[in-house]
């Protein structure tokens, strides 16, 4: 639900905020550097470039291939046929969940979370999510077939 609020421009990040209704600041709350869209928000704020940096995977170039989320998450979704393309991009949706919920914990908390947490957070969410999901397939199909 989250990604296709993403590509829907339906996140309520400060600047869509700001955009809609003229209410509030729409400069960035982690970082107070910049203001706060979805691109910068989840991928180009110095904060969450710190959670980048320490996640398991990387998407080296992406970066640079757009300044629009749904165009970022359409060069991650290409991955899906690569060997671990599914995994890959499963994972960064935890991330970029743990990502939004570590922001709003800041707003409305005043509470930060350091990088280490949310990556942490979003990698054992996604092994619980991983470790149910195989076990839900098991017991659907049974033992796979060797040829």
């Amino acid at each position: 639900m989250f990604i296709w609020k993403g590509l829907s421009d339906a996140v309520p990040v400060k600047e869509l905020i700001w955009r809609r209704i003229k209410v509030g600041d729409p400069t960035c709350t982690m970082c107070g550097e910049e203001v706060e869209t979805l691109e910068h928000m989840l991928l180009k704020c110095s904060k969450v470039k710190d959670i980048w940096k320490l996640a398991p995977i990387h998407w080296d170039g992406i970066e640079h291939k757009s300044d629009k989320f749904k165009d970022w998450w359409a060069a991650v979704s290409e991955t899906r046929s690569r060997v671990q393309g599914k995994a890959h991009i499963g994972l960064t949706t935890y991330i970029l969940w743990q990502i939004w919920k570590s922001r709003n914990n800041k707003v409305f908390s005043n509470k930060g979370t350091d990088p280490t947490t949310v990556v942490n957070k979003a990698c054992n969410a996604w092994c619980e999510f991983e470790n149910a999901a195989g076990k839900a397939r098991k017991w659907s199909i049974g033992k796979p077939v060797v040829a």
